[in-house]
């Protein structure tokens, strides 16, 4: 029997990432008859490069954000809490959105979301359960790395962003810089991540958190000079720790899921590759429509 290799879809982690490829407020981003299409292309293109290189994939999924946690906002109140972003920008990546949900299911992707929940959530809960040889996680978010090795979460990988290698037990060293999810996880609990607006530990920067943790920190004493810091710092780090944490939050997602709390939005993909052809082909994506023979190849061992 073929052994089945899977790929879970950060995304508003890679649409977002693919948008601000090219948006410009002054310059216009790829349109065609005054819509804006570059996300979806950049999008699309991310996905069947991997495709291409991993051609044993034959599953995928779209995991998209439904809202922030309850007991995230409860723990930190500012977290994830962003300057108004430009309402033209705005427009034109939910004007993308729209177009580019239902031209994945076309394409054999389908997609998901909770509501009050972040992908980071449903990818650690489909990370933990799932049942085939692999999963690759394509993410730009460096939370994913904490599942990599995690003896909770079997047969996970994660893909970046025009990278080669795959992040896995065996590469974690080389691409991450520390020996093991474990050290990975604590350096950004006392880090903290500025991108979602977590505080780290004060007067603890890099440098610093990498030597605490190199020295068997949490699982012995801090080193001399950093433990007053780390011990009055203890409330800052319990709550990084469950902001952080995909296992924990996972595990609060699967209770509401069981307990049939949890508000689930599901597309399932009904692939349709000339009806995705002429989607290309009502979005102006005349240059993917030339290697069309390409896309087609690259999407339909998806079931």
């Amino acid at each position: 029997m073929k052994k089945r290799v899977a790929l879970l879809v950060d995304g508003n982690s890679m649409a977002w990432r693919a948008f601000h490829a090219g948006w410009r407020k002054d310059k216009p981003d790829l349109e065609f008859e005054g819509k804006p299409t570059g996300m979806i292309f950049r999008f699309l293109r991310s996905i069947k490069m991997l495709l291409e290189q991993h051609t044993d994939i034959g599953w995928c999924k779209i995991a998209w954000d439904g809202g922030k946690p309850a007991f995230r906002t409860k723990l930190l109140p500012t977290y994830k809490q962003r300057e108004q972003r430009d309402p033209q920008m705005m427009e034109s990546f939910i004007v993308q959105e729209r177009e580019l949900i239902p031209l994945t299911a076309q394409l054999g992707v389908s997609g998901f979301r909770v509501i009050g929940w972040e992908a980071d959530d449903l990818i650690g809960l489909q990370a933990r359960v799932h049942g085939f040889h692999q999963l690759i996680l394509y993410s730009g978010d460096r939370d994913m790395w904490q599942l990599v090795g995690n003896p909770n979460y079997q047969r996970v990988a994660v893909a970046f962003p025009q990278h080669a290698d795959l992040l896995t037990p065996e590469t974690f060293v080389k691409m991450v810089g520390f020996d093991s999810y474990k050290q990975w996880f604590w350096f950004r609990v006392l880090t903290g991540d500025a991108s979602d607006k977590i505080p780290g530990v004060p007067s603890i920067g890099e440098k610093r958190a990498r030597e605490i943790i190199e020295s068997g920190w949490p699982y012995t004493d801090a080193p001399p000079k950093w433990a007053g810091t780390v011990a009055a710092n203890k409330q800052t780090i319990d709550r990084n720790m469950k902001l952080m944490d995909l296992n924990f939050s996972s595990q609060i997602l699967e209770r509401e899921w069981r307990e049939r709390k949890a508000a689930v939005s599901h597309y399932v993909a009904a692939q349709d590759l000339n009806a995705a052809k002429n989607t290309f082909k009502e979005l102006g994506m005349f240059g993917q429509l030339e290697g069309w023979s390409r896309w087609a190849d690259a999407f339909r061992r998806l079931s």
